[in-house]
């Protein structure tokens, strides 16, 4: 007697405007490893581009919005219709949090956000912030933060129910990272010295992630380590303002502006170390990758920086927006290649037992079946 297929619950990721970041990655690796006989998902988001192509590679029914600025005049209408039409069981918003508002009107069954970070206070009014993240926190059940501090600052600052916070550490696709390359063919292709050292850092050029400090760290770092190099992988809008910013203090044989890079795990081979200067950040899926590549990093305070590396002894914490600490952090691992060398590979192992996006996609998977069979 043939087996009754068990019908698959629908699901409805959605996202804000899309950059080839941080957000984009996780989402694109949840759709990959989420299981396919339990969940039917489909992606709604709110400007084309790059990511789309990707999700419809995957198979996955994607629809977009195409945001402008009359949003609630078009775009959210014709939002809540498409929930209407679409009876989905379950919507997982990723930085498009008006979809929750819409959902709720909607009575969609379950509703979950994932907040992948925290901004500083200094960046924009942080009462209002505070404000609006209790308000939309109203609509959904859950929230998914992807570290302890994240969680902490929703619970103090927001005033957000701590029952409704569940931490689910981010994952990478280990696969990826177990490709052997030659490290210095690309070094080659990158124009970059046999002997050198080489500082990476990745990430989109935009002003949160800080790479103006990196920047000015360097000068220093090249007047005791002259044979250094520093790799700038990322796209974004401050790239004529950072690339002015090395031209005026003298630093252009230095640094390599790569743009955006499909092949990054390669990229990542020809680093000596990482830097990660950033203003604020969630559980970076680009520190999680350096790690897995076994090199040590230096980065800011911010997001689950600290718990991550300096707990795990993989690296080092500096203060936001210093560049002095962060030269004094890049000279110190420069000058011990033996201790930077061991603490490359604890952060390996800690990444392959705790970060691997198996892990993080059960979990997900499992809290969905819970909401779905209102277990929680």
């Amino acid at each position: 007697m043939e087996k009754v297929r068990k019908a698959r619950h629908k699901i409805l990721e959605t996202i804000g405007p899309t950059q080839s970041g941080g957000t984009e990655r996780h989402l694109i690796t949840l759709l990959e490893g989420i299981d396919k006989e339990k969940f039917l998902v489909e992606v709604a988001c709110f400007t084309q581009g790059p990511f789309v192509r990707k999700v419809r590679e995957l198979g996955i029914q994607t629809t977009v919005f195409p945001r402008n600025k009359h949003l609630f005049l078009n775009i959210f209408p014709n939002f809540v219709k498409f929930l209407r039409l679409k009876k989905f069981e379950l919507l997982h918003t990723h930085t498009a949090r008006l979809a929750l508002l819409a959902a709720a009107l909607e009575r969609v069954p379950v509703r979950i956000e994932t907040r992948h970070g925290i901004g500083r206070e200094d960046l924009g009014n942080q009462f209002v912030r505070n404000l609006y993240d209790r308000f939309k926190s109203s609509f959904s059940e859950i929230i998914i933060v992807p570290d302890e501090k994240t969680k902490a600052f929703l619970i103090s600052r927001a005033r957000i129910n701590a029952k409704k916070i569940v931490v689910i550490p981010n994952g990478i696709d280990l696969s990826r990272f177990k490709k052997k390359v030659s490290t210095q063919v690309e070094r080659n292709s990158l124009r970059i010295e046999e002997n050198a050292f080489v500082v990476g850092t990745i990430g989109r050029l935009t002003k949160v992630k800080g790479q103006e400090y990196l920047i000015k760290a360097v000068q220093k770092v090249v007047s005791q380590f002259p044979q250094t190099r520093f790799i700038i992988a990322g796209a974004g809008e401050l790239k004529g303002e950072l690339f002015n910013l090395v031209v005026k203090l003298g630093l252009e044989p230095y640094f390599r502006f790569l743009g955006h890079r499909d092949n990054i795990e390669e990229i990542i081979q020809t680093f000596d170390l990482a830097v990660f200067p950033s203003l604020q950040e969630g559980l970076s899926l680009a520190i999680l990758e350096v790690m897995a590549c076994g090199k040590p990093v230096v980065a800011t305070d911010v997001g689950g920086n600290r718990q991550l590396l300096e707990k795990n002894k993989c690296g080092f914490i500096v203060p936001v927006a210093q560049p002095e600490p962060l030269a004094e952090a890049i000279l110190w691992l420069l000058r011990n290649p033996n201790l930077a060398n061991a603490m490359g590979q604890r952060a390996k192992r800690l990444v392959y037992e705790k970060y691997d996006s198996k892990i993080m996609v059960k979990r997900i998977e499992n809290l969905y079946e819970k909401l779905l069979s209102k277990e929680i």
